[in-house]
């Protein structure tokens, strides 16, 4: 989870012991996007697509399509 995201959660559920995988370091900016606000670099993007049930998970090819298009 990226750490802004986990802010809230750790603070509010677990006493902010709430620990992530991979570090804002880690995590490179991704250019060409229209950024809400630079300082976070979070943000929820509407994709509307279908899921569809893939083994024991959901997948929804429309979304790896549009963060493909983002990323190129």
């Amino acid at each position: 989870m990226h750490p802004t995201i986990a802010l809230f959660p750790s603070y509010q559920f677990y006493n902010n012991m709430l620990e992530n995988g991979v570090g804002e370091s880690h995590r490179p900016i991704v250019y060409g996007f229209n950024w809400p606000n630079n300082l976070i670099r979070v943000a929820i993007v509407n994709v509307k697509g279908h899921e569809t049930v893939c083994a024991s998970s959901m997948q929804n090819t429309t979304e790896v399509e549009v963060v493909i298009e983002v990323l190129m």
